[in-house]
């Protein structure tokens, strides 16, 4: 689901519940395009709990401020208020509700994951990666894991295969992109593992795939 907030300086920014504490004044910088209503602090009590919202702070300056450390700290105070919540009041149901969502396990005992992508073609198989170096694919059809290549990559320090994506084109050039951390005297190894990966692709899905690795 695509979502974009956008601003309509038309309509009311808040609600009408919510209780404005400071605006900018908007003669005194560029840019701005709320007019002469630009909030940037409110509060507000909802459904038996109580929210605090402040646009300052950008700056390490700020936190040394009198002024802004005391409205900072009068906003918190508020919010927490004496530590209890009416939970009577809350009438806003979870969206959306957990019942909709079926958990399902594709795979265990990983070592170390960093990433996975569904490959685009509508076959539901899922490619993913291992820190250490293993490419790894999923079949729906078959419910199972199975480990492609495993590449030769620079582990030490957190390092390694960190990202793997498809090309936005991927249904026209198949190229798969994979994000690692390139070993010493490593190029010809990692030659090999692609070549192994597009060996065991073309051969599953019959058509002639390629990979492209990107090294940090």
């Amino acid at each position: 689901m695509n979502v974009r907030w956008t601003f309509d300086s038309k309509k009311p920014f808040l609600s009408e519940q919510v209780k404005l504490l400071l605006t900018l004044d908007e003669n005194s910088f560029q840019g701005g395009k709320h007019g002469a209503s630009h909030p940037i602090s409110w509060y507000q009590e909802y459904e038996g709990g109580r929210s605090f919202y402040t646009g300052l702070g950008h700056t390490e300056e700020s936190f040394t401020e009198e002024n802004y450390l005391k409205h900072l700290a009068g906003g918190i105070k508020w919010a927490i208020g004496k530590g209890k919540l009416d939970y009577s009041k809350a009438k806003t149901q979870r969206i959306p509700p957990p019942e909709r969502f079926v958990r399902t396990v594709l795979a265990e005992n990983l070592d170390e994951p960093t990433e996975l992508a569904v490959f685009p073609d509508g076959s539901g198989k899922v490619l993913f990666v291992e820190r250490k170096g293993a490419i790894k694919i999923y079949y729906p059809e078959w419910d199972t894991v199975e480990t492609i290549v495993h590449m030769p990559v620079y582990k030490e320090f957190e390092e390694g295969v960190m990202g793997v994506a498809f090309d936005p084109n991927y249904q026209k050039n198949h190229w798969i992109y994979i994000f690692y951390s390139l070993m010493e005297g490593g190029r010809n190894a990692t030659a090999s593992a692609a070549s192994t990966l597009r060996t065991t692709l073309s051969t599953t899905a019959k058509k002639k795939y390629c990979w492209k690795c990107r090294s940090k």
